[in-house]
């Protein structure tokens, strides 16, 4: 249960991991007696109970509600992996907004779990990969909140659908990146690669399909986002993708994006010779996807051309 959990990374290494006994009996009453284990790893009680720490992103009367400090906390988390900080033991309620308070609380629910001391200060990380989904929907939840961008989740849950059983990646991305065009409100959210990188990612995880993995070590670099196909009982090929992302001012000329697209194009070349990524999914063809982002815009996408055997 731990492996399928975790992915890569992580795997057997991590001290003082802390599982929501409720996920527990979930996978125990859909695995025995030798059963294959259920194919939602997110129990729907668990989903609403932690559905309450969206309300913790947001500030504001509902008619002018933005999105606070704890938004930017989350989302940097969810694009690290993890963070340091002090667990303090005690915090009221209206000092929520404080970073070592809020990153307790989500030690406390089971969303961070200790995985170090650096510097003698916890190092707090997330604990599989079942977590990372849910931390992905409350940037989604958010974003629907403040009224910034929300996208038809039926429709698009079916084109990644189509990306990880047919390879057909083109209708998600551009979608998308409609969506972003068309909805002002979220362009003063997407400012920087990180920002735009974790909105991505958000979007992506949409689909049960696949594991998705921020900054995933492969070939002597870090890819910004690996999609893996998730572990699966029914058969048909799957496909898996090495996204490299790269961002430019809104307005950058037509020569800087070539360029960021041809080094982005180069990066995923490379990430696709691992061999990880074949001894891990051997049924599987992983492609490699180069985007290049204009402040909110998307202005270069393609497939790299996969290296030669």
């Amino acid at each position: 249960m731990r492996e399928w959990y975790d992915g890569y990374r992580f795997a057997k290494t991590a001290p003082n991991v802390v599982y929501n006994t409720d996920m527990v009996l979930y996978y125990l009453q859909h695995s025995l007696p030798n059963l294959p284990g259920p194919d939602n790893l997110i129990d729907d009680n668990v989903r609403i109970d932690y559905g309450k720490l969206r309300h913790l992103l947001t500030v504001g009367r509902q008619v002018e509600r933005r999105l606070n400090g704890n938004f930017d906390l989350l989302r940097e988390v969810i694009s690290e992996g993890r963070t340091d900080s002090e667990v303090v033991s005690s915090f009221p309620l209206k000092l929520l907004s404080e970073r070592e308070n809020f990153l307790s609380l989500l030690h406390y629910f089971g969303l961070l779990s200790i995985r170090g001391v650096t510097a003698d200060t916890p190092r707090l990380a997330i604990p599989n990969q079942t977590v990372r989904r849910l931390m992905y929907g409350f940037l989604r939840d958010a974003y629907r909140d403040v009224d910034v961008f929300s996208v038809d989740l039926v429709e698009f849950d079916r084109l990644t659908r189509r990306m990880a059983l047919k390879g057909d990646w083109p209708p998600a991305i551009e979608r998308l990146s409609a969506a972003m065009a068309e909805q002002t409100g979220v362009r003063d959210y997407l400012q920087g690669e990180k920002m735009v990188q974790g909105f991505v990612a958000a979007y992506l995880s949409i689909c049960n399909y696949f594991v998705i993995h921020t900054e995933m070590e492969l070939a002597k670099g870090y890819a910004d986002l690996v999609l893996e196909p998730r572990p699966t009982h029914s058969p048909g090929k799957r496909y898996g993708y090495v996204i490299e992302l790269k961002y430019l001012p809104r307005g950058a000329p037509e020569a800087h994006v070539s360029a960021q697209a041809a080094a982005a194009e180069e990066q995923a070349r490379r990430y696709l010779t691992d061999l990880r990524l074949a001894q891990r999914h051997p049924q599987a063809e992983f492609k490699g996807l180069a985007l290049v982002f204009c402040g909110w815009g998307l202005r270069h996408a393609a497939e790299a051309e996969r290296p030669e055997e």
